[in-house]
């Protein structure tokens, strides 16, 4: 069983994960990586419960609580029935893959979603081309 320090009303309290249906999302308002985890949540029509921390004056993320879940000491981090995911990536695919029940941001199809990487593949290295001839 996962159990973590939390912060409630200024007051450390030991909470349990293990059994919440609901992820809860660790964030800051300002981060990029943090804005698209939310997207990502709200498209899919997840609902979750929201950590804001202050990274900045505070400090938050930094507290040896929070370095137990997440290590790299980073925003946004996923609690989902006990598990930490983190990096908004990996975040993201967890969201669409395992939580949400919608989908919509990621084809079914494995050929469909193979022909649209082959083409991103395609156009980043057509890119590096453009640049190269340039160089």
């Amino acid at each position: 069983f996962w159990k973590i320090w939390r912060h409630q009303k200024d007051i450390l309290k030991l909470t349990d994960f293990t059994e919440d249906p609901i992820p809860t999302l660790y964030h800051t308002d300002t981060s990029y990586y943090s804005q698209i985890v939310r997207l990502v949540l709200e498209e899919e029509g997840v609902q979750y419960k929201s950590r804001h921390f202050d990274i900045h004056s505070s400090m938050e993320q930094l507290n040896s609580w929070y370095l137990n879940i997440n290590p790299n000491g980073n925003v946004p981090t996923l609690i989902y029935q006990g598990k930490p995911i983190v990096e908004s990536r990996d975040i993201s695919l967890f969201v669409v893959k395992e939580i949400s029940d919608e989908g919509r941001l990621l084809l079914k199809h494995t050929k469909v979603r193979m022909i649209l990487i082959f083409f991103e593949l395609k156009s980043i290295i057509f890119k590096y081309e453009q640049i190269a001839i340039f160089v």
